[in-house]
């Protein structure tokens, strides 16, 4: 709350002066508060919203069983390729 007493004060310093809006100044340095809050909120939400895209992302992008079975084919035919080379040459 110092924080918002102090920012409101720079951009108003006249109320310092004024005893009579003890309570305009109160509401307004509530709502200061309150705005604090949902901005820290909003900034949490915001990192939270981008660590799910980012893992969903990773999901999305993840190999599948036929893609690993394709890729152990493709492993496979490479080896038996280098076997006849390797034969060939002995």
């Amino acid at each position: 709350m110092n924080e918002a007493f102090n920012l409101y004060i720079q951009i108003n310093p006249s109320l310092l002066y004024s005893s009579s809006t003890n309570n305009e100044l109160n509401e307004k340095l509530a709502l200061l508060e309150e705005h604090e809050k949902l901005s820290a909120s909003l900034a949490a939400l915001t990192r939270h919203f981008a660590h799910v895209q980012l893992r969903l992302q990773q999901v999305v992008s993840a190999p599948t069983p036929e893609d690993r079975e394709v890729k152990q084919s493709h492993s496979e035919k490479k080896k038996r390729i280098l076997l006849l080379l390797l034969e060939f040459t002995c």
